[in-house]
């Protein structure tokens, strides 16, 4: 739901923190979770450099945030909890990873579309169930990093406490909801 997308972002930003340059991730320098590819790409401006990424502004980010993940993801079709866990693992894993994600804890077709089937199946699924699927799903995508390159072994944990923090928060969501 739309309405979950300022509390999902914040939720988000306490998980990106600030900025970031670690040579073992793909990502490159970050700052608040948006890459310099990404930030690059918004501005259109190939230019721009670590220095203007730390400046990001917070308009910037939740304009990225919204269009490129949230708004890509249909995150404001999904059912409250939901919502948040796709934006947040299509953040760390890219928008069709999510989707196809979401759609393999939902038993529906995996094709990287949400449409009507997946939405349809999504809301009808017991939503606690649904997170713990998803849940699990990412851990054995995050493990799976990790044993085809051990170099990457370094994010895991964080990784692992990231999924934890986003099912009890989505599952606050659920309970107490706006």
């Amino acid at each position: 739901m739309l309405i979950n997308f300022e509390q999902s972002l914040k939720y988000v930003l306490q998980s990106e923190g600030g900025f970031v340059d670690n040579k073992a991730d793909s990502g490159g320098a970050t700052m608040k979770g948006i890459t310099l590819d990404t930030y690059r790409i918004f501005k259109k401006n190939t230019h721009l450099t670590p220095n203007d990424l730390k400046n990001i502004s917070d308009m910037d980010v939740s304009v990225i945030y919204l269009n490129q993940y949230w708004n890509a993801c249909r995150c404001s079709d999904l059912p409250n909890g939901i919502d948040y866990c796709v934006f947040d693992f299509a953040i760390n894993a890219g928008v069709g990873k999510s989707i196809k994600t979401l759609q393999l804890s939902a038993n529906v077709l995996v094709d990287g579309l949400i449409g009507a089937t997946t939405l349809a199946v999504v809301s009808n699924k017991d939503q606690f169930g649904l997170i713990q699927s998803f849940s699990d799903q990412k851990e054995l995508f995050y493990k799976s990093i990790v044993a085809n390159k051990s170099s990457q072994s370094i994010f895991l944990n964080g990784w692992l406490n990231r999924i934890k923090d986003v099912q009890e928060r989505a599952i606050k969501m659920i309970t107490q909801p706006k």
